[in-house]
């Protein structure tokens, strides 16, 4: 196919066909040289699995200047990289109909808006195994204050991605990202985002994230509070964590949600005595789980809003025979106003499974205990096991 050398407002690269008819290739090619003019340069490509390049090589490198807006459609089964280290001046990246992993790559200044859509599994309950990545050169995100915006419209995959080429470089990344749930729930399994300091979270979409990679040492804010959906977040690795690029200093995380049912969730790690959640209005729940002892929380208050604490033992993967006995600690005198607490045992083990112990020694709790439905009521620290 000839390369296309043109200017123009619009660009449209739809699915074309090899001569016979029979075999779907792409129009946008390597060769090509678009350069956008007039208001909001826009191209609309449809990028399909190529019969020219096979199942390898899936990757399209044109020559771009002045196009602000990428609106991409992919078609087939195969994964896919629009790389743009050859193209500059892109402002939003709107990609769609997402089949396999796919990357925009090597982009080379920060981009003011990305959002992904109809990315689905099969099946609504599993995540689907799709990697979709934003990867920037690392001379594009040096700034101190650089932002974006994610829309998530109808997504459902394992990783989204956005950031910088080298990861772990510290300062190197969107300083602050705007994440919008938007159109059908969404969910992510893992949210990637190297050097996010603030992660704004709005929309009226149910919003579930399961952990927050390369943002520890970053992270300080997570701010749902315009939220209207229901979130669902994994803070893992998030809390209590260190600094980057130093040897201790510690990074206090303040966690806010919105209007919606929200549930924080926290596996294997325990919220730091600088950390703050408050989860708003709603019925809201803290799942608290460990597979080892854990003591989950600080003596200081740290959480207000939740109505509902969720304390779970997890089955230790690692042994074949019955699991160790375990520890699981909260204290109430973190958790501010009055919850209903539930405990869950799914450990394996024939001896007594799980100890959880509940202090409630201190004097302003016992207006509250008619209400816990927990049978460890006491003045002094007391611990029941199950």
């Amino acid at each position: 196919m000839n390369p296309d050398v043109a200017t123009a407002n619009v660009f449209d690269a739809p699915r074309g066909w090899t001569p016979g008819g029979t075999d779907q290739v792409n129009t946008l090619n390597d060769d090509d040289v678009l350069t956008g003019r007039g208001d909001n340069p826009t191209l609309n490509l449809t990028f399909v699995d190529n019969a020219d390049v096979g199942a390898v090589g899936n990757t399209i490198t044109p020559t771009m200047s002045g196009i602000d807006t990428l609106n991409i459609t992919l078609a087939g089964q195969q994964a896919k990289t629009l790389d743009l280290g050859e193209s500059s001046g892109v402002k939003a990246v709107n990609v769609g109909r997402v089949t396999n992993d796919f990357a925009v790559t090597n982009i080379r200044g920060p981009v003011a808006q990305f959002s992904v859509s109809n990315a689905l599994s099969e099946n609504p309950a599993v995540a689907r195994q799709n990697d979709i990545t934003f990867r920037h050169l690392d001379s594009a995100l040096q700034g101190s204050s650089d932002s974006t915006t994610l829309t998530l419209d109808n997504v459902n995959v394992r990783n989204v991605t956005i950031g910088a080429t080298t990861l772990g470089a510290n300062g190197i990344g969107y300083e602050t990202i705007n994440l919008v749930s938007k159109g059908s729930a969404n969910w992510v399994r893992n949210f990637s985002a190297e050097d996010v300091e603030t992660l704004n979270i709005t929309g009226d979409q149910n919003l579930r994230i399961d952990g927050f990679g390369n943002a520890a040492g970053s992270l300080t804010t997570i701010n749902g509070a315009d939220a209207t959906g229901n979130l669902n977040l994994n803070l893992n690795g998030v809390l209590s964590a260190v600094q980057d690029g130093t040897s201790g200093t510690n990074v206090p995380l303040a966690v806010t949600t919105g209007t919606g049912d929200d549930t924080i969730r926290i596996t294997d790690d325990s919220i730091g005595a600088t950390d703050s959640i408050d989860t708003g209005e709603g019925n809201d729940t803290l799942d608290l789980q460990a597979t080892l002892t854990r003591n989950f929380t600080p003596a200081t208050e740290v959480v207000t809003g939740v109505e509902s604490v969720k304390v779970t033992r997890l089955d230790d993967a690692t042994t074949a025979g019955p699991d160790a006995a375990a520890n699981l600690q909260v204290n109430l005198a973190a958790i501010a106003g009055d919850q209903s607490v539930r405990l869950f045992n799914n450990g394996e083990n024939v001896a007594p499974l799980l100890s959880l112990t509940v202090p409630l020694h201190s004097p302003w709790l016992m207006h509250r205990l008619a209400m816990l439905p927990v049978s460890v009521f006491s003045t002094a620290p007391r611990t029941t096991t199950i």
